[in-house]
Protein backbone atom coordinates (compact mmCIF):
# COMPACT_ATOMS: atom_id res chain seq x y z
CA UNK A 1 0.00 0.00 0.00
CA UNK A 2 1.15 3.55 -0.70
CA UNK A 3 0.25 6.67 0.71
CA UNK A 4 1.15 10.27 -0.79
CA UNK A 5 2.48 12.45 2.54
CA UNK A 6 -0.23 15.19 2.97
CA UNK A 7 -3.90 15.03 3.69
CA UNK A 8 -5.98 15.05 0.57
CA UNK A 9 -9.64 16.12 0.06
CA UNK A 10 -12.87 13.73 -0.87
CA UNK A 11 -12.88 13.60 -4.96
CA UNK A 12 -13.71 11.08 -6.77
CA UNK A 13 -10.25 8.79 -7.87
CA UNK A 14 -8.37 10.74 -10.23
CA UNK A 15 -6.56 9.43 -13.23
CA UNK A 16 -2.77 9.09 -12.62
CA UNK A 17 -0.16 7.69 -14.63
CA UNK A 18 3.11 5.93 -14.04
CA UNK A 19 5.55 8.17 -14.92
CA UNK A 20 9.12 6.70 -14.08
CA UNK A 21 11.25 4.14 -12.67
CA UNK A 22 14.76 4.16 -11.00
CA UNK A 23 16.73 1.18 -10.66
CA UNK A 24 19.23 1.02 -7.37
CA UNK A 25 20.37 -2.57 -6.96
CA UNK A 26 17.83 -4.91 -5.87
CA UNK A 27 15.21 -2.00 -5.47
CA UNK A 28 13.21 -0.30 -8.06
CA UNK A 29 11.04 2.64 -6.81
CA UNK A 30 8.00 3.79 -8.98
CA UNK A 31 6.97 7.25 -9.64
CA UNK A 32 3.36 7.64 -10.22
CA UNK A 33 2.17 11.63 -11.22
CA UNK A 34 -1.79 12.29 -9.93
CA UNK A 35 -2.81 15.24 -12.31
CA UNK A 36 -6.25 16.14 -9.93
CA UNK A 37 -6.23 19.78 -9.82
CA UNK A 38 -2.98 20.15 -11.56
CA UNK A 39 -1.28 19.09 -8.19
CA UNK A 40 1.41 16.54 -8.70
CA UNK A 41 1.48 14.25 -5.84
CA UNK A 42 4.76 11.49 -5.81
CA UNK A 43 3.94 8.10 -5.16
CA UNK A 44 7.04 5.66 -4.14
CA UNK A 45 7.02 1.79 -3.35
CA UNK A 46 10.17 -0.01 -3.25
CA UNK A 47 9.93 -3.69 -4.54
CA UNK A 48 13.10 -5.78 -3.63
CA UNK A 49 11.83 -9.47 -5.43
CA UNK A 50 12.74 -8.81 -8.67
CA UNK A 51 14.24 -5.59 -11.07
CA UNK A 52 12.17 -6.65 -13.68
CA UNK A 53 9.95 -3.19 -15.01
CA UNK A 54 7.52 -5.57 -17.22
CA UNK A 55 6.35 -7.25 -14.15
CA UNK A 56 4.49 -3.98 -12.20
CA UNK A 57 0.88 -3.25 -12.66
CA UNK A 58 -0.75 -0.21 -11.57
CA UNK A 59 -4.31 -0.53 -10.19
CA UNK A 60 -6.60 1.94 -8.38
CA UNK A 61 -8.32 0.77 -5.51
CA UNK A 62 -12.47 0.47 -7.03
CA UNK A 63 -14.29 1.96 -3.78
CA UNK A 64 -14.82 5.53 -3.39
CA UNK A 65 -12.88 7.58 -0.63
CA UNK A 66 -14.24 7.74 2.94
CA UNK A 67 -15.56 10.60 4.09
CA UNK A 68 -12.70 10.99 6.29
CA UNK A 69 -9.97 12.87 5.46
CA UNK A 70 -7.79 10.00 5.33
CA UNK A 71 -4.71 10.06 2.71
CA UNK A 72 -5.49 8.13 -0.53
CA UNK A 73 -4.06 5.09 -1.18
CA UNK A 74 -3.14 2.63 -4.44
CA UNK A 75 -2.18 -0.93 -4.90
CA UNK A 76 0.48 -1.85 -6.59
CA UNK A 77 0.22 -5.55 -7.49
CA UNK A 78 3.53 -7.69 -7.75
CA UNK A 79 3.57 -11.15 -9.35
CA UNK A 80 3.15 -14.20 -7.18
CA UNK A 81 6.32 -15.66 -6.04
CA UNK A 82 6.35 -19.43 -5.98
CA UNK A 83 8.68 -19.31 -2.65
CA UNK A 84 9.84 -16.59 -0.29
CA UNK A 85 13.30 -16.91 1.22
CA UNK A 86 12.33 -16.38 5.25
CA UNK A 87 14.75 -12.87 5.15
CA UNK A 88 12.91 -11.53 2.25
CA UNK A 89 10.10 -11.89 3.84
CA UNK A 90 10.97 -10.23 7.01
CA UNK A 91 12.55 -7.07 4.68
CA UNK A 92 9.30 -7.28 2.73
CA UNK A 93 7.44 -6.31 5.63
CA UNK A 94 9.65 -4.33 7.40
CA UNK A 95 10.02 -2.03 4.23
CA UNK A 96 6.20 -1.66 4.02
CA UNK A 97 5.60 -0.93 8.16
CA UNK A 98 8.41 1.79 7.50
CA UNK A 99 7.34 3.56 4.27
CA UNK A 100 4.79 4.72 5.39
CA UNK A 101 4.75 8.03 7.37
CA UNK A 102 2.52 8.46 10.65
CA UNK A 103 -0.28 10.64 10.64
CA UNK A 104 -0.96 12.95 12.99
CA UNK A 105 -4.73 14.56 14.78
CA UNK A 106 -4.58 16.88 11.92
CA UNK A 107 -4.19 14.38 9.45
CA UNK A 108 -0.92 15.72 8.15
CA UNK A 109 2.10 12.63 7.92
CA UNK A 110 5.43 13.32 9.99
CA UNK A 111 8.81 11.82 8.65
CA UNK A 112 9.20 8.17 9.85
CA UNK A 113 12.01 7.97 13.08
CA UNK A 114 14.63 6.29 10.85
CA UNK A 115 17.37 5.57 13.13
CA UNK A 116 14.46 3.48 15.03
CA UNK A 117 13.67 1.64 11.77
CA UNK A 118 16.84 1.12 10.52
CA UNK A 119 17.91 -0.83 13.73
CA UNK A 120 15.08 -3.60 13.46
CA UNK A 121 16.94 -4.30 9.84
CA UNK A 122 18.93 -7.15 10.93
CA UNK A 123 22.44 -8.13 9.00
CA UNK A 124 20.45 -11.02 7.83
CA UNK A 125 18.15 -9.26 5.79
CA UNK A 126 20.53 -6.90 4.02
CA UNK A 127 22.36 -9.60 3.16
CA UNK A 128 19.55 -11.01 1.46
CA UNK A 129 18.63 -7.59 -0.02
CA UNK A 130 22.08 -7.32 -1.63
CA UNK A 131 22.71 -10.66 -2.18
CA UNK A 132 26.07 -11.56 -0.24
CA UNK A 133 26.23 -14.63 2.21
CA UNK A 134 24.16 -14.97 5.29
CA UNK A 135 26.16 -15.25 8.85
CA UNK A 136 25.97 -18.86 9.06
CA UNK A 137 27.45 -19.20 5.84
CA UNK A 138 30.21 -17.18 6.77
CA UNK A 139 30.40 -19.15 9.93
CA UNK A 140 30.26 -22.35 8.07
CA UNK A 141 32.96 -20.86 5.51
CA UNK A 142 35.30 -19.95 8.46
CA UNK A 143 35.70 -23.38 10.20
CA UNK A 144 35.67 -25.07 6.78
CA UNK A 145 39.09 -23.03 6.08
CA UNK A 146 40.35 -23.82 9.72
CA UNK A 147 40.09 -27.08 8.71
CA UNK A 148 41.78 -27.07 5.36
CA UNK A 149 44.74 -28.59 5.70
CA UNK A 150 45.84 -27.18 2.09
CA UNK A 151 45.55 -23.22 4.22
CA UNK A 152 48.24 -21.88 5.65
CA UNK A 153 48.31 -20.79 9.29
CA UNK A 154 48.05 -17.21 8.31
CA UNK A 155 44.65 -17.23 6.59
CA UNK A 156 43.49 -19.86 9.44
CA UNK A 157 43.51 -17.48 11.78
CA UNK A 158 42.31 -15.06 9.97
CA UNK A 159 39.07 -17.12 9.36
CA UNK A 160 38.83 -17.91 13.12
CA UNK A 161 39.20 -14.51 14.03
CA UNK A 162 35.84 -13.84 12.01
CA UNK A 163 34.40 -16.63 13.18
CA UNK A 164 35.21 -15.74 16.91
CA UNK A 165 33.82 -11.65 15.97
CA UNK A 166 30.43 -13.75 14.52
CA UNK A 167 29.77 -15.75 17.09
CA UNK A 168 29.93 -12.98 19.79
CA UNK A 169 26.00 -12.27 18.64
CA UNK A 170 24.14 -14.71 21.08
CA UNK A 171 22.09 -15.79 18.36
CA UNK A 172 24.98 -16.67 15.75
CA UNK A 173 26.79 -18.53 19.46
CA UNK A 174 23.26 -20.65 19.65
CA UNK A 175 23.19 -21.67 15.88
CA UNK A 176 26.44 -23.54 16.45
CA UNK A 177 23.90 -26.59 17.21
CA UNK A 178 21.89 -26.01 14.39
CA UNK A 179 25.12 -25.77 12.22
CA UNK A 180 26.59 -28.80 13.50
CA UNK A 181 30.09 -26.55 14.46
CA UNK A 182 30.34 -27.34 18.19
CA UNK A 183 32.18 -30.66 17.37
CA UNK A 184 34.63 -29.10 14.91
CA UNK A 185 35.39 -26.17 17.04
CA UNK A 186 36.11 -28.06 20.38
CA UNK A 187 38.38 -30.53 18.13
CA UNK A 188 40.57 -27.71 17.62
CA UNK A 189 41.23 -27.43 21.03
CA UNK A 190 43.72 -30.70 20.35
CA UNK A 191 45.29 -28.82 17.48
CA UNK A 192 48.86 -29.18 16.93
CA UNK A 193 49.41 -25.53 16.50
CA UNK A 194 49.08 -23.50 19.62
CA UNK A 195 47.78 -20.59 18.13
CA UNK A 196 45.04 -22.71 16.94
CA UNK A 197 44.42 -23.90 20.48
CA UNK A 198 44.26 -20.40 22.05
CA UNK A 199 41.88 -19.56 18.79
CA UNK A 200 39.54 -22.53 19.45
CA UNK A 201 39.64 -21.96 23.37
CA UNK A 202 38.68 -18.04 22.92
CA UNK A 203 35.85 -19.17 20.72
CA UNK A 204 34.87 -21.30 23.02
CA UNK A 205 34.89 -18.40 25.92
CA UNK A 206 32.91 -16.05 23.38
CA UNK A 207 29.89 -18.50 22.92
CA UNK A 208 29.63 -20.06 26.50
CA UNK A 209 30.01 -16.14 27.92
CA UNK A 210 26.57 -15.69 29.64
CA UNK A 211 25.27 -18.52 27.40
CA UNK A 212 22.87 -21.26 29.39
CA UNK A 213 22.20 -22.60 26.01
CA UNK A 214 26.08 -22.88 24.95
CA UNK A 215 27.00 -23.54 28.41
CA UNK A 216 24.58 -26.53 28.77
CA UNK A 217 25.96 -27.80 25.41
CA UNK A 218 29.81 -27.59 26.62
CA UNK A 219 29.28 -29.54 29.64
CA UNK A 220 27.29 -31.89 27.11
CA UNK A 221 30.28 -32.21 24.91
CA UNK A 222 32.24 -32.61 28.21
CA UNK A 223 34.79 -30.57 27.16
CA UNK A 224 35.55 -28.80 30.38
CA UNK A 225 38.11 -31.65 31.39
CA UNK A 226 39.95 -30.69 28.01
CA UNK A 227 40.16 -27.04 28.83
CA UNK A 228 41.56 -28.01 32.19
CA UNK A 229 44.60 -29.76 30.71
CA UNK A 230 45.25 -26.88 28.62
CA UNK A 231 44.67 -24.18 31.58
CA UNK A 232 47.13 -26.42 33.78
CA UNK A 233 49.77 -28.07 31.37
CA UNK A 234 49.66 -26.24 28.08
CA UNK A 235 53.35 -24.05 27.44
CA UNK A 236 51.94 -21.25 25.46
CA UNK A 237 50.66 -18.68 27.92
CA UNK A 238 48.31 -17.48 25.14
CA UNK A 239 46.47 -20.49 24.77
CA UNK A 240 46.81 -20.87 28.56
CA UNK A 241 44.96 -17.61 29.32
CA UNK A 242 42.33 -18.57 26.63
CA UNK A 243 41.87 -21.55 27.92
CA UNK A 244 41.16 -19.92 32.04
CA UNK A 245 39.08 -17.43 30.32
CA UNK A 246 36.54 -19.94 28.89
CA UNK A 247 36.58 -22.36 31.67
CA UNK A 248 35.16 -18.68 33.54
CA UNK A 249 32.76 -17.78 30.95
CA UNK A 250 31.61 -21.60 31.13
CA UNK A 251 31.20 -21.92 34.96
CA UNK A 252 29.50 -18.56 36.05
CA UNK A 253 25.69 -18.71 36.78
CA UNK A 254 25.89 -22.18 35.39
CA UNK A 255 26.03 -25.00 37.87
CA UNK A 256 26.49 -28.01 36.27
CA UNK A 257 29.65 -26.50 34.39
CA UNK A 258 31.16 -25.29 37.68
CA UNK A 259 30.77 -29.25 39.17
CA UNK A 260 32.47 -30.66 36.07
CA UNK A 261 35.17 -28.50 36.86
CA UNK A 262 35.65 -29.18 40.49
CA UNK A 263 35.76 -32.45 39.23
CA UNK A 264 38.37 -31.61 36.22
CA UNK A 265 40.84 -29.75 38.40
CA UNK A 266 44.41 -31.19 39.93
CA UNK A 267 45.02 -32.02 43.55
CA UNK A 268 45.42 -29.01 45.75
CA UNK A 269 42.36 -26.97 44.41
CA UNK A 270 39.41 -25.91 47.05
CA UNK A 271 37.55 -29.30 47.19
CA UNK A 272 34.12 -27.34 49.04
CA UNK A 273 31.32 -27.54 46.24
CA UNK A 274 31.17 -23.76 44.99
CA UNK A 275 27.81 -22.16 44.26
CA UNK A 276 28.00 -20.97 40.66
CA UNK A 277 26.53 -17.56 41.66
CA UNK A 278 29.53 -17.37 43.91
CA UNK A 279 31.86 -14.99 41.49
CA UNK A 280 34.25 -14.20 44.80
CA UNK A 281 34.59 -18.71 45.08
CA UNK A 282 34.86 -18.66 41.19
CA UNK A 283 37.87 -16.20 41.16
CA UNK A 284 39.77 -18.18 43.87
CA UNK A 285 39.41 -20.81 41.49
CA UNK A 286 40.52 -18.72 38.26
CA UNK A 287 43.43 -17.14 40.11
CA UNK A 288 44.93 -20.73 40.94
CA UNK A 289 44.63 -21.59 37.40
CA UNK A 290 46.56 -18.65 36.42
CA UNK A 291 48.92 -19.61 38.70
CA UNK A 292 49.77 -23.38 38.26
CA UNK A 293 53.02 -24.39 37.53
CA UNK A 294 53.78 -25.47 34.30
CA UNK A 295 56.84 -27.42 32.95
CA UNK A 296 58.50 -24.74 30.43
CA UNK A 297 58.43 -25.56 26.82
CA UNK A 298 62.36 -27.18 25.48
Amino acid sequence: MIEPAGRRTNRPEPPRRLMSAGLFSNCRKVLIEDHDCNNTVSYTVTRFLTCDPTLYSYTPLLQPPSKTNTPYTTTIQLPRQPTMDPEMNKLLKWSVANSQASVGADGEGSAPNVPAAASNLTPQMVNTLFGGPSEADLMRAAMEVVHDKETDLENKLIAFDNFEQLIEGIDNANNLVPLNLWKPLVELLKHDEAEIRRMAAWCVGTAVQNNPQAQDQLVTLNEIPTLVTLATTESNPATRKKAIYAISSAVRNHQPALDALNKSLPEGYPTDKTDAADMDGIDVIMDKLRSHPVEASA
